[in-house]
C-alpha cells in the first residue's frame, strides 16, 4: 500500500472497508506498508489522516485477479487445447506481455497490448509463424496496471504436445 504520509504532527490509519479476505496490514500506521490476505475481486481500504479535529481520509481499491497459466497445450488443430490461454488477464486494466523461451534460451514468441498491440493468444508457433517442435518452453509474463503503474511477473514452464 502506498500513501502520502501524514502531516507533522499528524497520525495515519489504514483499515479495510470492504472484501471477503482477512485483509491482514503489515503496520496500520505506515504509509507505505505490505497487505496479505486479500480476497480476489475488489478490496477497499480507507487511509485516515488525523491531526486533532482535522480528519482527511481516501480510499485506495486494490484489484485481486485470479490468474491461471496452464501448465501444458496441444496445437494440433483437434479443437481442444490448440491456444495456450492465460485465463484471469485484465488487457483494458492492464499491459499485458508474455515472452516464450525455448530450452536453448532463445526467444521463440511473444506478445503484448502495449502501445496499442492485440494481444494473441500463443498458438506453438514462432512471431514468425513457423511451428515450433514438442517439449518444454519457458513463459516471462509481465503485467502492469495501466492505473498506477504497479508490476505482477510470474514465470514458469508450459509443455507444448503436439499429438
Amino acid at each position: 500500500m502506498s500513501a502520502d504520509p501524514p502531516w507533522s504532527g499528524a497520525t495515519g490509519v489504514w483499515r479495510l472497508i470492504s472484501g471477503s479476505g482477512t485483509g491482514d496490514i503489515e503496520d496500520t500506521s505506515d504509509n507505505m506498508t505490505m497487505i496479505s490476505g486479500l480476497s480476489l475481486g475488489l478490496n477497499r481500504f480507507e487511509w485516515t489522516v488525523t491531526l486533532g479535529a482535522c480528519v482527511r481520509s481516501d480510499i485506495v481499491d486494490v484489484n485481486v485477479y485470479n490468474i491461471v497459466v496452464p501448465e501444458g497445450f496441444s496445437p494440433n488443430d483437434d479443437g481442444l487445447n490448440d491456444l495456450f490461454v492465460i485465463i484471469g488477464l485484465d488487457t483494458e486494466k492492464q499491459i499485458a506481455e508474455l515472452t516464450i523461451i525455448n530450452s536453448a534460451g532463445a526467444k521463440v514468441f511473444e506478445t503484448s497490448n502495449r502501445t496499442g498491440s492485440e494481444w494473441k493468444d500463443w498458438d506453438g508457433k514462432t512471431t514468425a509463424g513457423d511451428n515450433l517442435p514438442e517439449g518444454t518452453y519457458y513463459y516471462l509474463l509481465r503485467l502492469t496496471s495501466k492505473g498506477n503503474d504497479q508490476v505482477f511477473r510470474k514465470s514458469g514452464f508450459v509443455i507444448l504436445k503436439r499429438y
